[in-house]
């Protein structure tokens, strides 16, 4: 400590060297006490670096302007959806509840924003100080006080909410009035007014109310930061142009709590005491934006527009009136006086009008898209090739008629090799492309067989024919032969190579379609879960064998490779009340599993025999065989379900680390939710999960995404 004492002497100079502390803050300690005591004894002169270190820390970064702006957003969005649905009601019902028990369930909501759906983690927000409700007269404006014990009074109501996220500071303040008079309505005007200003007493005399200046409180606000008060960056009634009292100036970067109240108000037209005495305040989190633009309201989300402050009692405004004129009222209103909310604002809408014109704009949006598609394919923008995958102005026989195989019998031919049929027409043997032909078919009559050829035909089919207008389309053909074996012979030739040239166009065509996917990194440490079944199966001959799925570094492996990037959906199932744990993947782009297009592929363990053993015929229901058969049943269902369980942690682990921009993780079904209802063709129990509706146990399998609904 001597030695750090000398290097202050040193780097002084003058005579009366000077060294910076912190005297206002008292620490305990060995070191605290060793180090004030050493530098007390040095005869160096202690100055007050409090101020310094507290304008340099005034002036926020992006990140931190950011966790204010959540902060804001937090006290907003409890304001909004919590604060005020209570209050309205409490008093629509007549209810009674205490200014604590209110407090004490929004500081609640603070904690969990997840209550009200707010997508903040829980473990960054906390509160600046416990929530302030005051009414009835009884009102202390400062964030030390607390909410009392006494019932929420129906008439001035000052709610007051500090919020921290990731320990960083938001205020926001909001007054409510019930059933107000025509002076309060003036008075909060004022105030707003010079809460938006953020000026002095002078703002509210040049608004025509001077006896609300010695009723404004001295501070008009202060900074936030880590503290929820910034002493430093006070703001006070003195503050002339861009400079505090203390003569601070204001900077870009800075964050502040911009706060106005009165206090002690009168209101003498009250009906009970607790009326007669009220106060108002309004307090916003403010931003103070870069190169001289417009501070920015963070709290901006909760209005204090009069309209969404005030409330009307309808039975209270009426209990004055004779009965003949209440009979009046209810007569022109159509319906009876009743103890309800309403609010003074014309563009009011009730939740069927918005309903209403939600569904008005996605039947315009869905008229719109209907009929762009219909025009493009009514103009050949969007033509419907044939059945397999190719257009008949692609498809050539022979390239001349010296490939064309000579024969001297006019018979019904089919050449494999050039995809082809040979047919007599007119005495002519006249090539047709397989694709060309829709359908084939003969039939017997006495000693001749009929072989009857239909033909894809028409605009609907081939599109391009719309610019050759004269074209004369062939739609089918008729043979008569008197040899039998031969006309059934060539029938099944033809049916077999349109069988397999559709076949092989359509999976080309499929593959055509295909993204290319990633390759996949073998990873270092490779996670596997033995014993596995895949749906859809891989097609080939031969006895089916269970398989192990292996979790690499960027995607799964089993007889198919599924990328990471490319999983929409991952749904865990495990076996409840059900013979299967099930691992199911909705892909974003399809592949192919053997010769079929698949957008889902699902591994799954059966953790129970399906085969029932009948030997014995009924066994008594405490046959120690049949117990003991139960519970090694049981023993197997947990420990499948636990092997899954650890297989999905760590692949989620994968996730988390490597592909977290992707936000993906396991849904797991909600199976006390569960509803029956037919996707396809058999009534089947359909799964809600967090992001989609599933149906897993039988194919075709159904993964609606609730983000594509509606």
């Amino acid at each position: 400590m001597a030695e750090l004492l000398q290097v202050v002497r040193a780097a002084d100079g003058s005579q009366s060297p000077a060294v910076g502390t912190l005297p206002k803050d008292k620490h305990s300690g060995k070191f605290w006490e060793m180090a004030t005591s050493a530098i007390a004894s040095s005869g160096l002169q202690q100055l007050d670096v409090g101020a310094g270190f507290a304008d340099l820390l005034a002036r926020k970064d992006n990140a931190e302007i950011l966790n204010h702006k959540k902060a804001a957003m937090l006290a907003s969005r409890v304001m909004n959806d919590f604060v005020i649905q209570k209050i309205e009601g409490v008093i629509d019902e007549g209810k009674s509840v205490k200014h604590s028990k209110l407090a004490e369930q929004t500081e609640q909501v603070i904690l969990s924003p997840t209550k009200i759906g707010v997508k903040l983690k829980d473990d960054n927000c906390d509160v600046a100080y416990p929530p302030i409700i005051q009414s009835g007269g009884r009102y202390d404006l400062k964030v030390s006080a607390g909410s009392d014990d006494s019932p929420l009074h129906h008439g001035v109501i000052v709610c007051s909410l500090g919020t921290r996220y990731s320990f960083y500071c938001a205020n926001l303040c909001r007054t409510f009035f019930i059933n107000p008079t025509p002076t309060q309505e003036r008075e909060y005007g004022a105030l707003l007014a010079a809460q938006e200003a953020v000026i002095a007493a002078l703002a509210l005399k040049d608004a025509n109310q001077p006896h609300l200046v010695e009723k404004l409180s001295r501070n008009l606000g202060h900074g936030l930061g880590l503290e929820f008060r910034e002493s430093q960056s006070a703001l006070a009634a003195k503050a002339e142009g861009h400079k505090t009292d203390n003569g601070r100036v204001v900077r870009a970067g800075q964050v502040y709590n911009v706060s106005l109240s009165l206090t002690g108000l009168e209101n003498p037209t009250a009906k009970d005491a607790a009326g007669k005495v009220y106060a108002m305040q309004l307090s916003d989190t403010v931003v103070i934006g870069e190169g001289g633009k417009a501070p920015e309201v963070a709290t901006q989300a909760c209005s204090k527009a009069w309209d969404k402050v005030s409330y009307m009692l309808a039975d209270e405004v009426e209990e004055d009136k004779d009965p003949q004129q209440k009979a009046a009222v209810h007569a022109a209103n159509g319906m009876p006086a009743r103890k309800a909310l309403r609010s003074d604002d014309p563009n009011h809408k009730s939740a069927e009008a918005v309903r209403k014109e939600r569904q008005d704009e996605l039947v315009k949006r869905k008229n719109e898209e209907t009929l762009r598609r219909l025009t493009a394919a009514r103009d050949g923008d969007q033509a419907v090739a044939s059945s397999t995958g190719r257009k008949l102005s692609e498809v050539v026989s022979y390239k001349s008629v010296g490939e064309v195989p000579a024969s001297r019998d006019l018979v019904i031919q089919v050449d494999p090799r050039a995809e082809s049929v040979l047919l007599p027409v007119y005495g002519i043997m006249v090539p047709f492309h397989i694709t060309c032909i829709k359908n084939v078919s003969h039939s017997q009559d006495n000693d001749h067989a009929h072989v009857r050829v239909t033909f894809n035909f028409g605009p609907s089919y081939e599109p391009y024919v719309r610019t050759a207008p004269n074209c004369v389309f062939l739609k089918e053909l008729s043979f008569r032969s008197a040899d039998m074996k031969h006309a059934s012979k060539v029938v099944q030739e033809m049916k077999l190579l349109r069988s397999t040239v559709t076949q092989r166009d359509r999976e080309r065509a499929e593959r055509a379609t295909l993204v290319t996917q990633d390759k996949l990194v073998t990873g270092k440490r490779v996670y596997k879960l033995p014993d596995l079944w895949m749906r859809p199966a891989m097609g080939g001959k031969g006895r089916k064998v269970p398989g192990t799925l292996e979790a690499h570094a960027n995607g799964f492996n089993e007889v198919v490779f599924v990328m990471y990037r490319n999983i929409k959906h991952a749904i865990f199932q495990p076996a409840k009340n059900t013979m299967v744990t099930i691992l199911h993947f909705h892909l974003i782009n399809p592949i192919m599993l053997g010769n079929k297009k698949t957008k889902d592929v699902q591994f799954y363990s059966e953790v129970a025999d399906v085969v029932q053993t009948l030997d014995n015929g009924r066994r008594n229901m405490y046959d120690p065989d049949e117990i003991e058969e139960e519970q090694r049943e049981r023993e197997r269902r947990n420990k499948i379900n636990q092997e899954f369980q650890v297989f999905v942690k760590r692949v989620q682990e994968i996730w988390e680390k490597d592909f977290a921009d992707m936000r993906l993780e396991f849904d797991i079904p909600f199976t006390d939710l569960a509803f029956n209802g037919c996707p396809h063709r058999s009534t089947v129990p359909m799964l809600p999960t967090v992001n989609c509706l599933v149906e897993l146990s039988e194919m075709p399998f159904t993964v609606i995404s609730l983000a594509d609904i509606e």
